[in-house]
């Protein structure tokens, strides 16, 4: 087998091992996409009348958030922190892929 072509063979495994991964993220994109769209399968917090304020209030000033000074507006997310961090950790990890990714 020549150099290039033992290049070429090199460079196709690695497309296509790019190509697989990027196939992955944007299914999972899609995924989370569906799932918050649908309010049967949208996180439960998502639902509640105590998060509303709180959900108007990050979607009016992100990604601009002092979350420090903003008790009042985001007192529900605080008492719920880590029942949101553990529904929101893969959405967070499949973000990080396409961060990653790109």
């Amino acid at each position: 087998m020549s150099l290039t072509s033992a290049y070429q063979h090199k460079l196709a495994e690695k497309l296509t091992i790019l190509n697989d991964r990027g196939q992955g993220v944007l299914i999972r994109m899609y995924n989370i996409k569906k799932t918050c769209s649908d309010p049967k399968s949208k996180p439960p917090f998502l639902l509640e009348k105590s998060m509303e304020s709180c959900l108007k209030y990050i979607n009016k000033k992100f990604p601009n958030i002092d979350v420090r000074s903003s008790t009042q507006h985001l007192g529900p997310v605080h008492r719920e922190k880590a029942e949101i961090i553990r529904f929101l950790t893969n959405y967070y990890q499949s973000f990080v892929d396409v961060m990653e990714f790109r």
